[in-house]
Formats: structure tokens, sequence, C-alpha cells
């Protein structure tokens, strides 16, 4: 099986583990100075590919940390246009025009699954009517129950610890599980806990309101800024990140549980 047909995380990992290897081989091939050309270009034309999906991962990571930095969780596969505008300057600005167009908000709502919600119902229609500030304190009021909901932690008011739990559920199965997840699965992984983390600091009153999206001063109130889509988006985004990582814990704990029962019969 080549690396194409494997899981999204196991390619990376598994060309990580492997790269130090082929280099070592290389550079033992080539410590002749004076080695024919013609002995060292099939060396070279079979490295070609490799150093061209090592350059894609490393866009790859390098985008997913600029996400979690702007607080937006990937809920998708990465639109190809986003690669070649991952240093842009204004990320926000990439990020309005390849992640936030109707058929992709629509895609993190059905996948929500919680349509029946009130508040969520009523925040998605005031996205979609561009009454963005009405909808950003529906989602936010959303988000912080579904974390609560999620994490186990009902009287629990602490932003950072119910979003850590739903982190740790994840990154306690070990790096094996990681290596299992699909492409989109990991993707969101990579991107939520800096999104959350940034989302969730805390912030003085007495001081001015944070560039940032910031739960603290929406959730009381304190906000004066006028905010866009995208702002809405990213919040609907955690949601869906929150739904889908306690989803992807609790599939886990049942697959074990299950084998703990096979065992004993």
């Amino acid at each position: 099986m080549d690396n194409s047909e494997l899981p999204f995380a196991k390619a990376i990992n598994t060309m990580k583990k492997n790269l130090p290897t082929i280099l070592s081989n290389f550079a033992e091939t080539i410590k002749d100075y004076a080695l024919p050309y013609e002995r060292i270009e099939p060396i070279i034309t079979n490295l070609k590919p490799l150093i061209s999906g090592i350059t894609t991962l490393s866009v790859i990571n390098r985008l997913a940390e600029r996400m979690g930095e702007h607080q937006f969780v990937l809920t998708e596969r990465i639109p190809r246009p986003l690669l070649e505008a991952c240093d842009s300057c204004d990320f926000d600005e990439q990020l309005s025009r390849f992640c936030i167009s109707d058929e992709q908000v629509n895609g993190t709502v059905s996948k929500c699954r919680i349509s029946n919600d009130i508040a969520f119902q009523q925040s998605i229609t005031a996205l979609y009517e561009g009454l963005y500030n009405l909808a950003i304190l529906g989602l936010v009021s959303v988000l912080d129950r579904t974390l609560s909901e999620k994490s186990g932690q009902i009287k629990n008011v602490n932003f950072k610890t119910r979003y850590k739990a739903i982190v740790n559920q994840i990154q306690e199965r070990g790096d094996l599980y990681l290596d299992e997840m699909e492409a989109e699965d990991y993707l969101l992984f990579l991107t939520y806990p800096e999104a959350l983390k940034r989302f969730g600091e805390d912030s003085d009153f007495a001081s001015e309101e944070p560039a940032l999206l910031n739960r603290h001063w929406i959730m009381h109130g304190r906000t004066t800024r006028e905010y866009t889509r995208l702002d809405c988006v990213k919040v609907l985004n955690m949601i869906y990140g929150t739904i889908r990582l306690a989803e992807l814990g609790e599939q886990d704990l049942l697959l074990t549980q299950d084998v703990l029962k096979d065992s004993d019969t």
C-alpha cells in the first residue's frame, strides 16, 4: 500500500519516519564527489516525488497553524487556493474568499445535526440575513452550552478546562489513533485547540477590546465591534469541531468497551 492509500495522518507520519533513512542512504551514495552523474541522476529522479510531498505537507502544517492563530477551525478538506495563500498578510481576507460560501456554511450547519435547537436555528437565520452581531451572540451561547454538554462538565463555567477536556479525549488515544484519522478529522483536530485557546483568552474590560474574537467580551455584553460573516462562521466551526471531536472520542470509547466485553466472554 502506498502513502496515497493511507489515512492522511498516517501518510504524514510514515513519510516523517522514513525520511531520515532515505536521506542517509542518499548521502552515503553521493559522498564520493567523483561519482558519475549517471549513477546519481536516477536517485535524484526518485527523490523528486518525496521532496514534493514533504513540501506540500509542510505547507499544510503551516496552514493549519495559521488557521488556529486566526481562530478558524477547518471543517472540510482544504480549499486548494488557500494553500497558495498560506503566507498572505491578510489571512482573514483569504478565509473570507475561500471558506465561508453558502455551500460551505450549509455543509457545516448540516453536520452539526442540531437544527432542532431553537437558539442555533435562529442564530443561523440571523447569519444568513446578515445580522451578524445578533448571530454571533446566539452562536457563542450555543458553543458554551455544547462545550458543557460534550465535556460532561455541566456545572463548570471555565472555558479552558471544558475545551481541553474535548481535546484530551483525543490526545489520550495516542499517536496510533491520530494516525488512523481521515484527512478532514485530522485537520479539524490540528486547528481546533489553538482556535479555542485564543477565543477563550482572558481580557481586561478596562483595556481596549481585543482584535481577535473574545468569548469574554461577547458573553458579558461588553463588545461594541461590528461583526462579520467570517466572525460568525468561525464560531459555527468551533461548535461543529466540539461536536465532532467529542463524537470521535465517544466512538473510540465504545469500541474499547466492546473489545473488553469480548475478551471477558
